[in-house]
C-alpha cells in the first residue's frame, strides 16, 4: 500500500459500499487482505485521523505523515474491537498518541522565539550570548520530567489553551497548571544563576483558555 492516502480515498470506484456496510466490516474485510475495502475505510476516517493530529502538531505535512503512520498500523495489523466499538474514535486517539509521541522525540524549536534578524547595534559578544542562552534553555526543556516538558510544549510551542492540552494528557486543567508550575520552577532554578530574565514569561504564568499567558 505505497499509494498516498489521499490519493487512495480519491480513487475508490463510484461503486465501492461505503454506504451499505459499517466500519467495522470494512475493517473485517481489510483484515482478509481486501485493498478495495482498505481504501474506502480511508475514505471514512482520513479527516477524523488528520484533524487530531493537526491539533497536536499544529503543521500539516506532519500531520499528514501521522495519519499515514495510522493507517500503515491499520493494514499491517487491523485492531481486534468489541462489536460496538467506534472505529473512528479508536482512530482518532491513536493519531493523537501518534503525534504526541513525535513531541515527545522532538525538540522544541525556541528559535522561533529568537528575532529573524540581528540587530547591527547588537554586538558579536551580545550575539554569542543570546545563542548559548538559547542553547541553555533547550538542554534545560529535554532535561523536565517527560509530563512537565510535554505540558510546557502543548501550551507554550504548541499554542495550545490549558483545556485543550489538558484532555490530550488526560489530566484536569487544574493537573495540567500544576505541571507548568513545577516546568518554570524547574527551568527558572536551573537558568535563572546565568541568564537573568531569560524566562520572564515562565516566571510569571501559562496559558489561559486563548492560549496567552497568565500568573498561576
Amino acid at each position: 500500500m505505497d499509494q498516498p492516502l489521499k490519493q487512495a480515498a480519491a480513487e475508490i470506484p463510484a461503486a465501492a459500499p461505503a454506504c451499505q456496510v459499517t466500519d467495522l466490516s470494512l475493517l473485517q474485510q481489510v483484515r482478509g487482505g481486501d485493498q478495495q475495502a482498505f481504501g474506502v475505510l480511508i475514505g471514512e476516517l482520513y479527516p477524523a485521523v488528520y484533524r487530531a493530529a493537526l491539533r497536536v502538531l499544529r503543521q500539516e505535512q506532519e500531520a499528514e505523515d501521522v495519519a499515514q503512520d495510522v493507517f500503515l498500523k491499520i493494514w499491517r495489523d487491523p485492531p481486534e474491537l468489541r462489536a460496538d466499538a467506534n472505529l473512528k474514535a479508536w482512530s482518532a486517539r491513536v493519531a493523537t498518541n501518534g503525534a504526541i509521541d513525535r513531541l515527545r522525540k522532538k525538540k522544541p524549536d525556541i528559535s522561533d522565539d529568537l528575532p529573524d534578524q540581528v540587530d547591527p547595534a547588537v554586538s558579536a559578544d551580545e550575539a554569542m550570548q543570546a545563542n548559548e542562552a538559547a542553547g541553555a534553555v533547550q538542554q534545560a526543556i529535554d532535561h523536565l520530567p517527560e509530563r512537565q516538558r510535554l505540558a510546557l510544549v502543548l501550551t507554550y510551542y504548541q499554542g495550545l489553551p490549558n483545556k485543550e492540552a489538558a484532555d490530550l494528557l488526560d489530566v484536569s486543567v487544574d493537573a495540567l497548571e500544576s505541571l507548568l508550575a513545577r516546568a518554570r520552577r524547574a527551568l527558572k532554578a536551573t537558568l535563572s544563576e546565568h541568564w537573568q530574565g531569560l524566562l520572564e514569561d515562565f516566571a510569571q504564568g501559562g496559558h489561559n483558555e486563548e492560549g496567552s499567558w497568565k500568573a498561576i
